[in-house]
């Protein structure tokens, strides 16, 4: 024996191969378990970020509409509002139901001609309707403003409104309620003319004390502050956050007006959530588009219907997968390389190992003399 295989170091490779597996194979492992909770942990994390943001949004939202009508409420409440209905209704006191008719039917013949050019500037010039213009003026939300007493007819307004008889009308029909009085909102509208969305909001004008109907005090209040509630959240080029009704029709989103009349795909894909309480807890969703893109898409309702039929409106905030869960994709991109290249250099060893063995056992064969098994005759 030579004196440099003397003293050349024995490497126990066995031993090395089995204390490397016990400390790769369960890392890798582990790092491949954290990855699938990593998953599922930044859906919850995102999902209810993006369902915090919704139902901030659709607070502001509730906010802005319950003002307005405690504002038009409290219009109506003045007591020079109440007075010029009061005043108005005398006129009814003993009058038979045929005599009104052929009332109506006069006036409103004359409303549009010249004829009734006198009238209608009386209506709109009274003290009221100075008033009603004044909030117009400072409060430009207010778009018109109307004043009927107990049976329908016009006593104050902004402008000239297209009839003098509102009564045969459906939103009158709501505010007058069998003469309960009942606060109606009409469903959201596109003006053409201004290109601003509108809603009508309807309060009863009731007598003091005895709570009786005796008038209506109807608005038109522009909601274009909504899209800019909506549009304020700024959350990346490919999220999105809109304004729907609950049939999926789009009030406002990014690129698109109620008068495109198009609907949600954000909203077709949590309106199964919505059927559930559990869903509507939960408040968010992952699910794939057609195409095969992935979304996150959370959910939160304006909680408007309760008190206004029309308004059946929810908040949706939606982002592709692929850029909303880019923070830790980066991360698990990274554990995935470090375990799969820990995988692959234990295999490459394992590999060394066995043909280290194999010429090992050749090299003792030859040395000896001694024939492999396959050698022999």
């Amino acid at each position: 024996m030579s004196i440099q295989n003397a003293y050349e170091p024995r490497i126990p490779y066995t031993r090395v191969l089995f204390l490397l597996m016990l400390i790769i194979v369960p890392v890798s492992i582990y790092g491949f378990f954290t990855i699938s909770q990593a998953d599922s942990r930044m859906q919850e994390s995102i999902g209810g970020n993006f369902r915090t943001i919704a139902e901030s949004n659709a607070f502001e939202i509730s906010s802005f509409i319950h003002d307005r009508v405690t504002q038009s409420a409290m219009m109506a409440a003045t007591p020079e509002v109440r007075r010029i209905a009061e005043q108005a209704n005398t006129r009814y006191r003993g009058m038979a139901t045929a005599a009104f008719e052929a009332m109506v039917q006069e006036t409103e013949r004359r409303w549009n001609l010249p004829e009734g050019a006198a009238l209608v500037k009386e209506i709109i010039s009274n003290p009221v309707s100075e008033n009603l213009r004044n909030v117009i003026r400072l409060d430009p939300r207010y778009l018109r403003i109307t004043i009927t007493d107990e049976r329908g007819a016009v006593i104050a307004a902004t402008h000239k409104t297209l009839d003098f008889y509102q009564a045969d009308e459906e939103f009158w029909q709501a505010i007058h309620s069998d003469g309960r009085g009942k606060i109606n909102i009409t469903d959201v509208l596109y003006d053409d003319v201004t290109r601003a969305n509108y809603i009508g909001i309807g309060v009863p004008i009731l007598e003091p004390g005895s709570e009786r109907f005796i008038g209506s005090l109807d608005a038109l209040v522009d909601v274009s502050e909504l899209s800019r509630i909506v549009k304020r959240a700024t959350m990346g080029p490919t999220a999105r956050i809109s304004l729907v009704k609950d049939d999926g029709v789009i009030i406002s989103a990014p690129n698109t007006t109620l008068s495109m009349n198009l609907k949600s795909q954000d909203f077709d894909a949590v309106s199964d959530l919505l059927q559930t309480q559990e869903g509507r807890s939960k408040g968010y969703t992952v699910t794939a588009y057609p195409g095969g893109s992935k979304h996150v898409v959370a959910v939160a309702d304006t909680g408007l219907k309760k008190d206004y039929r029309n308004l059946g409106w929810f908040v949706l905030v939606a982002q592709d997968t692929q850029h909303a869960f880019a923070p830790i994709r980066t991360a698990n991109t990274l554990i995935s390389f470090i375990a799969l290249a820990g995988l692959a250099f234990l295999t490459l060893l394992v590999v060394i190992f066995d043909m280290n063995r194999k010429r090992q056992y050749v090299d003792m064969a030859s040395a000896t003399g001694v024939k492999a098994p396959d050698e022999q005759d």
